[in-house]
């Protein structure tokens, strides 16, 4: 329970959460999958971003989503390439979208190089 009315920014950031862990629990990954892939999305979600479609496109997944800022993208990708340095994220698209949000599609490999 909230200690106190949970601000406007604390309610974004809680949505933008919940959001991301509804997608990625309705996500379907291919069997076989290594949890460590799980397991760097679950972790480098930072506040502020939304995670809206995971699609898996032979040994890779793309992820999509929306973010408060460009800045916020830019975490997302460093926080993935902490968690995970092995699925080579890269930025595939990020474009504007409403009051200054921006959409954003990143692709992930899912296993080490030479582990398909």
């Amino acid at each position: 329970w909230p200690i106190g009315t949970p601000g406007a920014a604390q309610k974004r950031d809680y949505t933008l959460v919940l959001k991301g862990t509804i997608s990625l629990s309705r996500a379907r990954f291919p069997l076989g999958t290594l949890s460590p892939m799980l397991d760097a999305l679950a972790r480098a979600m930072p506040a502020g971003v939304a995670l809206h479609g995971v699609r898996q496109e032979t040994a890779m997944v793309r992820l999509q989503g929306q973010a408060v800022s460009q800045d916020k993208v830019a975490a997302l990708l460093l926080a993935l390439e902490q968690a995970a340095p092995w699925s080579r994220p890269e930025v595939i698209e990020v474009r504007g979208a409403s009051e200054g949000a921006v959409e954003w599609t990143i692709r992930l490999a899912l296993a080490p190089a030479g582990q398909s």
